[in-house]
């Protein structure tokens, strides 16, 4: 009885996960307006933040910025809390973290190669949590 009852929390456990990746990889799609932005704790002016934009797709982000176009490959991993992302620009790899609450995204990862995945949602200079971005789903 005890066998059995390990073995069904076990395989509810398992499936867990694969439901959470599957609900933030339809949720984080669509098309986000930046409502903050922050680098090395400092505060992006409005007009910066005005003009960036990500139209996420499942596995891409198509970034824009003062109406540069770029396209980021990501991944995500919600084995972990806060949520990984990992964001692929050819061979660099910036490890962040990342959330959705309602329509409000909110990331955070380093600038630098290497410098470790983000921890917390907060911008500090020389550090994993370098760049946070927060974001509005932008309506349709």
């Amino acid at each position: 009885m005890r066998v059995s009852v390990v073995l069904s929390l076990l395989t509810v456990m398992q499936a867990i996960p694969a439901h959470g990746q599957e609900a933030i990889a339809e949720a984080i799609q669509g098309t986000w307006q930046a409502i903050a932005v922050q680098d090395g704790g400092r505060t992006a002016p409005p007009d910066v933040v005005a003009s960036v934009q990500w139209i996420v797709t499942a596995g891409t982000i198509a970034q824009v910025m003062g109406g540069e176009r770029e396209d980021v490959a990501y991944t995500l991993d919600v084995s972990h809390s806060p949520t990984w992302i990992d964001l692929r620009r050819g061979s660099r790899v910036n490890l962040g973290i990342v959330r959705i609450a309602g329509d409000t995204l909110t990331v955070c990862f380093g600038e630098g190669q290497g410098e470790g995945r983000a921890t917390a949602f907060e911008s500090l200079p020389d550090s994993p949590n370098d760049v946070l971005l927060t974001f509005r789903r932008a309506e349709p």
